[in-house]
């Protein structure tokens, strides 16, 4: 259904060398309104309820408005971007100013690629650098992912290479084919 789809609004420029990769932050209009009707039930039943529960339950019913408000505006004020060079690949998330930035050489990345979404984790591009894996993008559709590894392809060649191939080791497994044999 398009109605519960966020708008795309994937910025890609390349310049002096570097290819960055934007995506303000989004929202299906739909998603959030729900979330503002959930949260206005919430605050009227607490208004509702108020005077006949404890005091515990008014420390619940605060916390509850106040965490989903917080994590509502960081939702809908989180841009995200990545800076590829020749040296290193940069992930960023920026929330109104505050700048959270990891630096990632690109002989350390491989298996960059598009992962579909879990139950516990949205769907991303993500990389594996040297022994883990670190998502760069977070709910990011498969178009939006495919239109990044063309323009990396296209501007970064060399570093496409590097970053979205697959470790050698997985070539040099023998297969015995145990099973196969009668």
């Amino acid at each position: 259904m398009k109605l519960f789809q966020p708008t795309k609004r994937t910025n890609i420029v390349f310049s002096s060398g570097t290819l960055c990769v934007s995506i303000p932050p989004r929202r299906s209009w739909a998603w959030l309104s729900i979330e503002i009707v959930a949260l206005a039930a919430i605050v009227i039943t607490a208004y509702v309820l108020w005077p006949i529960t404890s005091s515990l339950l008014h420390a619940l019913f605060v916390g509850v408005i106040v965490t989903d408000c917080l994590s509502a505006l960081y939702r809908l004020s989180v841009t995200q971007s990545i800076q590829f060079d020749s040296l290193y690949i940069a992930k960023c998330k920026d929330f109104r100013g505050w700048e959270r930035r990891s630096r990632y050489k690109v002989e350390d990345c491989a298996e960059l690629e598009w992962s579909t979404g879990t139950e516990h984790s949205p769907a991303g591009l993500n990389c594996k650098v040297r022994l883990r894996t670190i998502k760069l993008f977070e709910d990011l559709s498969e178009t939006e992912s495919i239109e990044i590894l063309t323009a990396l392809q296209k501007y970064l060649p060399e570093v496409a290479q590097k970053v979205c191939s697959y470790p050698q080791s997985r070539e040099h497994f023998l297969s015995l084919n145990i099973g196969g044999q009668k």
